[in-house]
């Protein structure tokens, strides 16, 4: 059985929360997150997701203000973890904010949907800016690791208790992670459900390249998990641990 930790990296300030749910709410301003999990258990340390680039360098690739930005490596030792620790890393998407870092591991595989890589290599100019070049290198920000990636076509166990869902719709390739726990299985579904309420109420985010993939997802998450953990949610930020029993 494993435990699930949220990472913070950092909060957008007064976001529009119709990029989240589609044509619901313009004009409303909400404070966003940036988050990965650390999943552990079973002799395994596990990233899922590595998070936006330094502080620095995420203020100049957005034009939104990233407000008490950290360091991924920081964060981590403060969970009792060095970046030689992570057994291996879990990309949901390939998507800026979440594929980061990986200059930290070196030598760790990554796991990538083939759908996802494929399309984050040219993606359509409306996508541009989500799959953005860095611009220290020229480069997208997960090619720091592509000789570590594992390439999966569809849904795959990576260990006993942990599997990749793939729950298109967000993007053309992203997956959800299925975690096994005490609790119950959670499912890390990143930005397939940017908010707890895009589940709750089948909406669908406002950022999307399908919204019939989308809802197919939606009907597959409902047969494959106790609970879901969103990408972008500050309600996921109340518990520091889940996976847990209370008392």
């Amino acid at each position: 059985m494993y435990t699930i930790r949220p990472i913070f990296h950092g909060v957008f300030i007064d976001f529009d929360k119709s990029l989240f749910t589609y044509k619901q709410d313009p004009g409303v301003k909400i404070d966003v997150p940036l988050v990965s999990y650390l999943v552990e258990g079973d002799g395994l340390t596990v990233l899922v997701d590595a998070g936006p680039p330094n502080p620095e360098l995420a203020k100049g690739m957005t034009h939104r203000k990233v407000e008490r930005a950290t360091f991924l490596k920081e964060e981590l030792q403060k969970m009792g973890v060095e970046t030689e620790q992570i057994d291996f890393i879990i990309l949901t998407h390939l998507h800026w904010d979440h594929s980061y870092n990986l200059e930290l591991f070196p030598d760790v595989p990554i796991y990538v949907q083939k759908r996802e890589l494929q399309y984050a290599v040219a993606p359509l100019p409306s996508d541009s800016v989500p799959y953005c070049y860095d611009p220290r290198n020229g480069k997208p920000s997960w090619f720091t690791g592509f000789q570590q990636m594992r390439v999966v076509d569809g849904d795959m166990e990576v260990a006993p208790g942990i599997s990749l869902v793939l729950l298109p719709g967000h993007t053309p390739g992203i997956q959800g992670v299925r975690v096994e726990t005490e609790e119950g299985v959670y499912l890390i579904a990143s930005d397939t459900y940017p908010l707890y309420e895009n589940y709750e109420k089948m909406s669908p985010s406002g950022i999307h390249v399908d919204l019939k993939e989308w809802f197919a997802s939606y009907e597959k998450t409902k047969k494959i998990c106790d609970f879901i953990l969103p990408g972008h949610d500050m309600r996921v930020l109340e518990r520091k641990i889940y996976g847990v029993k209370e008392g």
